[in-house]
C-alpha cells in the first residue's frame, strides 16, 4: 500500500466505505474465524473459571446426594483470597490522592522539572476528575484480576465524550489466542461488544459506523421482525489485528468492527500513527516517516535560502528571478520504501500469576484454589453427613416389637411409656444402625487441605510474623520476607498501570483540549504540544510495590525513627522522616503539619526559617560537642602518658634508694659475726629482692 494511502487512512474515522465489498467480505470472514479460534484456544482456561465460580458460589439449598437434605457446604477459601487481595491492592495502590508521578530521563534541568510537574498535574486531574469512575473501575479490576487472572484495559479517544478514556475489559467480553502473545503484548485481540438497537442507530447517524443491513440474506421476515422487537443487545466483534487489504504482501494494523451474526463490517480504522510508519530512504537508512519528511523539508528550506540569495543578486543585476522550490510530499514518499508499521498499542494486559505451561492468559485464584476448595467441600460435607447420621441414630425394629403398638419415633427430651413391653423385648426387638462418629482421619485431611490452600494465597498472619519483643528492624525484615509474594503481584499490577499511563500520555499528545489544559494547570502559557511531545519524561504510578500493608509502612517508619538521633548528629535532615511517618499514619495531616512553601503564611514562613536556623545551630552544637569530646580524650591520654612517665621515674629512683639502703644495711650487719645476725641478713635480702622484682614488674606493666 502506498505511503500516501496509509497517511490518508490515519485521518479518517472510518475507512470501511473506501474498501471494496469483496475485500470487506474476506476481512469479515477472517475476523469471525480468528474469534472462533481464540475462543477454542481459551476453552480450558474458561472452563476453570466457570467451574471455579460454581465451586466458590455460596448456596443455601441442600444437596440430594447421598440423600435429600444432605449437607451442601461451600468453602469460602477462594472468596477469602480474592477479597483480601482486592482489599489490600485497593488500599495500597489507590491510597494516594495523586495516582501519577513523573520521572525525568537524563539530566534534570529546571525546564524539564517544570514540564514534568505540569504533565503530572494534568494527568492526575484526568484520572481523578475527568475519568469519573476510573478509581471505582480500577478497584473492581483488582478483585476480578485476583479471581480470573487477567483483565484488559482499552485506552482510546472517545469521540462521544470528547476526551480520552480507559475502560476495563473482563471475561467473557474478550477473546485472545493463547499462543499469539509475546510476553504481555498481543498480536491480535477481540473485544466483544453488545449494543442495543438504539445504540446501533446512534452510531449509524453519527457516521461512526457504516450503515449496513444487520440481517443475513437467508433470514426470514418473521426472524427479522422478532429481532427488531427483541430488546436483547446485538453482539459485535471489535478485532485488533493486521490484514493485507491491498494484497501487496504486507499486513497493515487495523481495528475492524464486525456484526457477529450477519458478518457485516461496520467500521475499519487505522491502528497506527504517522510516527509508527518506518521507511527506508534512497541511502538504505531506516527512518520514521515523520522524520524522513522532516529531513526532506529541511533540504527544501536550505534550497530556498540558496535561491533567495541568488534572486537578490539577480535582482540587483536586472536578471530574472528563480522560482522558490517547494516540498513535493508525494514525490518524496515515492522514493521511500515501507519497512514496517508498528501497531498503536491500545490494550493493556493486567496479569496475576503466569501459567507454568507458557500460555498467554494468566491464572487467578479460581484456577489455583478450585481443586483445594472442592476437596474441602467434599470432606466437610462428608464430616457433616457422618455427624448427622451419628446424632440422629435409627435402626431396625423386629416384627414382635412392632406389634406391641409402641410409637417408635420420639421427640428430644421426651420419655415414652412402654405398655406391655418387657425389658427383654425392648433389648431384643430393636437393632440400632452401627453409625460411627465422624472420622478423625478425614478431619485431619480436611484441615491439612485448608492449610495448603491458604498457603497458596498472599494472606499473611502478622501475629506469627511479629514477636512480642522483637526489634523494629527484625520485625521489618520478617514482614518484607513474608510479603515477597504479594509484592511480586503488586509489581506486576504497577507495571501494567505504568503501561496504561504511557498510553494515555501518548493520546494526550494528540487529543488534549489546549484551553482545558491551561485552565486545569492555571497556567495560560502552558503548551500541551511541547509538554507531551518530549520523550524525556516517564509516567509511573505513585504506589510502591514494596510497601503492601499499613503494618509494613509503620515498621519502616519505626526503624527510621530509631535512627533519627544518629541522623541529626551527623547533620542529616529529619524532616522527610517525620513527614513520611505522619503520612503513614494519616496522609491528610501531612499537608497540615508540613504545608508546601507556597501555602505558608508570612508568620509560618518566619517560624519555619527560625526552626531551620535552630536546627542548624543544634547540628553545629553537636559537632562542637563531638570536637570537645575528642579533645578531652586526647588531653586525658596525654595526661596519662605524663603520669606514667613520672611514676616510672619515681619507681626507678625508689629502686635505686632501696638498693643503696640494702647495701648499707648488709655491710653494717656483716660486721656482726653472730649466727642470728647472718640469718637475719638472708631473710632481709630475700625481702628486698622480692620488692625490687615487684617494682620492676609494675614498671613493665606501665610501659605496656
Amino acid at each position: 500500500m502506498s505511503l500516501s494511502k496509509l497517511l490518508d487512512f490515519i485521518r479518517k474515522p472510518n475507512i470501511s466505505e473506501e474498501i471494496d465489498q469483496d475485500v470487506k467480505d474476506r476481512l469479515a470472514r477472517f475476523v469471525v474465524e480468528c474469534h472462533t479460534e481464540e475462543v477454542e484456544s481459551m476453552s480450558e482456561w474458561s472452563e476453570f473459571i466457570e467451574k471455579g465460580v460454581e465451586i466458590a458460589k455460596q448456596e443455601l439449598t441442600a444437596r440430594s446426594y447421598p440423600w435429600d437434605g444432605a449437607a451442601n457446604f461451600k468453602s469460602p477459601i477462594p472468596l477469602e483470597a480474592v477479597t483480601l487481595f482486592g482489599d489490600r491492592a485497593t488500599t495500597e495502590i489507590l491510597r494516594d490522592g495523586d495516582l501519577v508521578k513523573s520521572r525525568i530521563t537524563g539530566k534534570e534541568t529546571p525546564e524539564k522539572k517544570a514540564r514534568a510537574d505540569r504533565v503530572m498535574g494534568y494527568m492526575n486531574y484526568q484520572f481523578n476528575t475527568e475519568l469519573e469512575n476510573w478509581r471505582d473501575q480500577q478497584s473492581g479490576l483488582f478483585y476480578t484480576l485476583a479471581a480470573y487472572g487477567v483483565v484488559f484495559k482499552k485506552t482510546f479517544f472517545d469521540g462521544s465524550k470528547g476526551h480520552n478514556v480507559s475502560e476495563s475489559i473482563t471475561y467473557p467480553n474478550f477473546s485472545v489466542n493463547q499462543s499469539c502473545g509475546k510476553g504481555d503484548s498481543l498480536e491480535a485481540f477481540t473485544h466483544i461488544l453488545r449494543y442495543t438497537r438504539n445504540d446501533i442507530e446512534e452510531r449509524f447517524r453519527a457516521k461512526i459506523w457504516e450503515r449496513v443491513d444487520l440481517f443475513r440474506a437467508e433470514d426470514s421476515q418473521e426472524h427479522k421482525d422478532s429481532k427488531i422487537e427483541s430488546k436483547e443487545p446485538e453482539e459485535f466483534l471489535e478485532h485488533h489485528c493486521s490484514f493485507d487489504l491491498d494484497e501487496d504482501g504486507y499486513a497493515e494494523p487495523y481495528v475492524v468492527t464486525v456484526h457477529k451474526e450477519s458478518s457485516q463490517i461496520v467500521r475499519i480504522v487505522a491502528r497506527y500513527e504517522e510516527n509508527d510508519i518506518i521507511v527506508m530512504n534512497a541511502l538504505g537508512v531506516a527512518r520514521k516517516l515523520e522524520n524522513a519528511l522532516q529531513e526532506a523539508q529541511e533540504r527544501i528550506d536550505m534550497q530556498q535560502q540558496d535561491v533567495m540569495m541568488a534572486n537578490q543578486l539577480a535582482s540587483a543585476q536586472g536578471l530574472p528571478e528563480q522560482v522558490l522550490p517547494e516540498l513535493d510530499t508525494e514525490a518524496v514518499m515515492k522514493d521511500l520504501e515501507l519497512v514496517r508499521i508498528t501497531p498503536m498499542e491500545m490494550i493493556t494486559k493486567y496479569g496475576f500469576v503466569r501459567p507454568i505451561d507458557g500460555s498467554y492468559l494468566d491464572h487467578g485464584y479460581l484456577h489455583i484454589l478450585s481443586a483445594y476448595a472442592q476437596a474441602v467441600n467434599t470432606t466437610t460435607n462428608q464430616l457433616v453427613d457422618s455427624g448427622t447420621l451419628a446424632n440422629l441414630q435409627g435402626g431396625f425394629a423386629s416384627k414382635d416389637f412392632r406389634n406391641t403398638g409402641v410409637k417408635l419415633s420420639v421427640k428430644a427430651g421426651e420419655f415414652t411409656p412402654l405398655k406391655g413391653v418387657t425389658a427383654q423385648q425392648l433389648q431384643t426387638g430393636l437393632f440400632p444402625f452401627p453409625f460411627k462418629e465422624p472420622s478423625q482421619v478425614l478431619l485431619a485431611l480436611n484441615e491439612q487441605t485448608k492449610n495448603e490452600a491458604r498457603g497458596m494465597t498472599s494472606v499473611i498472619n502478622f501475629k506469627e510474623v511479629m514477636g512480642p519483643n522483637a526489634p523494629a528492624t527484625t520485625t521489618l525484615a520478617l514482614l518484607q520476607e513474608n510479603m515477597i509474594p504479594t509484592s511480586a503481584l503488586m509489581t506486576r499490577i504497577l507495571t501494567a498501570m505504568s503501561s496504561e499511563f504511557r498510553k494515555m500520555f501518548n493520546l494526550n499528545r494528540k487529543y488534549i483540549d489546549p484551553f482545558t489544559y491551561r485552565q486545569v494547570l492555571d497556567d495560560f502559557e502552558a503548551s500541551f504540544e511541547a509538554d507531551f511531545s518530549q520523550t524525556d519524561i516517564d509516567i509511573v504510578p505513585t504506589a510502591n510495590a514494596q510497601m503492601t500493608s499499613q503494618m509494613q509502612r509503620l515498621q519502616m517508619s519505626a526503624v527510621l525513627l530509631e535512627q533519627l538521633p544518629a541522623i541529626m548528629q551527623t547533620g542529616g535532615d529529619p524532616k522527610p522522616i517525620m513527614s513520611q511517618f505522619i503520612d503513614n499514619i494519616d496522609s491528610e495531616l501531612t499537608d497540615l503539619v508540613y504545608p508546601a512553601d507556597g501555602e505558608l503564611s508570612p508568620e509560618q514562613q518566619q517560624l519555619q526559617q527560625q526552626q531551620q536556623e535552630m536546627a542548624e545551630m543544634q547540628n553545629q552544637l553537636l559537632e562542637k560537642q563531638n570536637q570537645l569530646q575528642e579533645q578531652q580524650i586526647m588531653l586525658a591520654k596525654q595526661d596519662l602518658d605524663r603520669k606514667d612517665r613520672e611514676a616510672e621515674a619515681k619507681a626507678a629512683k625508689t629502686m635505686k634508694e632501696i638498693e643503696k639502703m640494702n647495701t648499707e644495711m648488709v655491710l653494717n650487719l656483716e660486721k656482726a659475726e653472730s649466727e642470728d645476725v647472718k640469718n637475719q641478713i638472708e631473710n632481709y635480702t630475700k625481702q628486698v629482692q622480692a620488692l625490687v622484682q615487684g617494682l620492676g614488674a609494675l614498671n613493665n606493666m606501665n610501659n605496656q
